[in-house]
C-alpha cells in the first residue's frame, strides 16, 4: 500500500463489529474515489514538473511548490499557461492564485 493509500485508509472510519455490508461498500467506494482524485492530482503535478523542467529547468523549491498544490484547477491553470507559451514566472505565478 502506497503512502497516499495508507493516509486515505487511516482517515476513513471502519464500522465496528455488526456494521452493515452496505456501509462497507460505501466506504470502499469513497476510498476508491479519493484515491483516484489523488492519483489525478499527482499525475498533473508530475506532468507540469516534467514539462517545466525540460523547458526552463526547475529548482528543487519550485518542484516542491508544484507538489504541494492540492487544487486541481490551479494545476490546470498552470498547465494551460505553459501550453500557451507563458514564461517560467508566469506559469509559477498561476499556482499562487489560490
Amino acid at each position: 500500500m502506497s503512502d497516499p493509500e495508507k493516509s486515505a485508509a487511516m482517515k476513513i472510519k471502519i464500522p465496528e463489529k455488526g456494521g452493515s455490508r452496505l456501509m462497507l461498500v460505501d466506504i470502499a467506494e469513497k476510498l476508491t474515489q479519493k484515491l483516484m482524485k489523488e492519483g489525478q492530482l499527482s499525475d498533473k503535478q508530475d506532468v507540469l514538473i516534467r514539462q517545466m523542467n525540460l523547458k526552463f529547468g526547475l529548482e528543487e523549491d519550485e518542484k516542491n511548490l508544484i507538489r504541494n498544490i492540492q487544487e486541481p484547477w490551479l494545476l490546470d491553470a498552470a498547465l494551460d499557461a505553459f501550453a500557451t507559451g507563458e514564461n517560467k514566472s508566469g506559469v509559477l505565478g498561476k499556482l499562487n492564485q489560490g
